[in-house]
């Protein structure tokens, strides 16, 4: 389960998926072909919770970014 890893991860850890959907799970980023091309989306405040940051500029170019938590 991944919400079990993640919360007993050392700092520093990012969860890679091919599927967006997933995202919601808890995974760090995922990278999947949509329209022939290659895609990424990332859950920010997973990154943010394992103290890493996203650079700027991969945020602007991300299909998909989720900023905020789940509530």
């Amino acid at each position: 389960d991944i919400q079990i890893l993640n919360q007993q991860a050392k700092r520093n850890f990012i969860s890679v998926t091919n599927s967006e959907e997933k995202l919601d799970d808890g995974y760090s980023i995922a990278i999947f072909i949509k329209n022939g091309k290659v895609n990424f989306s990332i859950n920010q405040p997973v990154i943010n919770n394992a103290g890493l940051r996203v650079d700027y500029r991969l945020l602007k170019v991300a299909s998909k970014v989720i900023s905020k938590a789940e509530e």
